[in-house]
């Protein structure tokens, strides 16, 4: 199954009939029908080896749905990618750096901007490892330059400045491809990142600060990010956060606190995940009536080291505090 794919649950499904191991189990709860492979693996913190086999084993299962759509983008898609990046990474890719380093890079300069000025077919391609930031911009003016040169410079050259002026151009930034390039890339600036934040959600932001298919530096920024727009987020889309990271996010959040209506929200629903509600006792800032909530829930009073971590939260109400002192 390929990482962009989403794989759905029947809809008659009945779990209680499945031979699962917990970890299984909890890859199933996952399964909403928008998540894909690649966010899966982002979300359960399981490696992608793991989620295949544990996606085989539901679909031998008869857990899955036949039909398995493609993810959709958070913009309307570009044009089709190469298959597996395969011309960004692959043989031809090592062919058009061969042809810079042996044919163009020994060219001075200005003789480089007019060949990518005019450029096509694999000289084209072979100047965007032009690590200039001018040749960059003479390829944006070269009426040939299109998405697959974009994902060639965005994956290969080395210059801020260079990137920066790739990133002018909306209609490439749109391109997925593109976009994860770039936060491949060590050398693309903060300035960038927030353009391509500014339109991202809060979940994306998220799977960037948590996952490792990104440099440091855009894991450091999307962290500061995510917390600008956890404070940002409606009440709504924070408590679908929550409780799709099993609260694993909150760790990202802390000297922040929960708004009323998010905690009033969360109180509305029964929690059964283990993991959720240990999560929430162990964050610093959950607020009372929170706590007196999770009291509440049947895991936690089946569950004695759950309830201890409620009862010893610092922000535990008295009377829940005075049940500890009688135990």
């Amino acid at each position: 199954m390929r990482n962009d794919c989403i794989p759905r649950p029947k809809a008659d499904l009945e779990v209680q009939s499945l031979d699962l191991d917990p970890e299984e189990g909890f890859v199933l709860s996952r399964l909403d029908g928008s998540t894909s492979v690649r966010d899966l693996c982002l979300l359960t913190g399981l490696r992608q080896e793991r989620v295949q086999g544990i996606l085989e084993r539901l679909a031998s299962q008869g857990a899955l749905e036949h039909d398995v759509a493609a993810a959709p983008a958070d913009d309307p898609p570009g044009p089709p990618a190469p298959p597996d990046d395969e011309d960004l990474d692959g043989p031809r890719s090592r062919s058009w750096r061969r042809i810079f380093e042996e044919e163009l890079k020994p060219l001075d300069l200005d003789v480089r901007l007019e060949r990518a000025a005019e450029a096509s077919e694999e000289i084209l391609r072979a100047l965007c490892f032009d690590p200039s930031r001018k040749v960059i911009e003479a390829l944006l003016e070269n009426p040939r330059f299109g998405l697959e040169h974009a994902r060639l410079v965005a994956n290969h050259h080395r210059s801020s400045q260079g990137l920066d002026t790739l990133g002018k151009h909306a209609a490439f930034l749109r391109d997925q491809q593109v976009e994860r390039h770039l936060f491949r890339n060590p050398q693309t600036s903060l300035r960038l990142l927030h353009r391509i934040y500014a339109r991202a959600r809060m979940a994306k932001v998220y799977r960037l600060a948590t996952g490792h298919d990104a440099a440091e530096q855009v894991r450091e920024s999307a962290r500061r990010e995510f917390r600008k727009k956890f404070n940002a987020g409606t009440a709504e889309e924070r408590v679908k956060l929550i409780l799709d990271t099993e609260a694993r996010c909150l760790t990202l959040l802390v000297g922040l606190s929960l708004d009323a209506k998010t905690a009033g929200l969360l109180r509305r629903r029964s929690l059964t995940s283990t993991l959720l509600l240990r999560n929430l006792a162990r964050w610093p800032a959950t607020p009372p009536p929170l706590l007196v909530h999770l009291m509440r829930q049947p895991q936690v009073k089946r569950n004695p080291s759950l309830r201890n971590l409620v009862l010893r939260h610092p922000n535990a109400p008295s009377e829940l505090k005075r049940a500890l002192n009688t135990t």
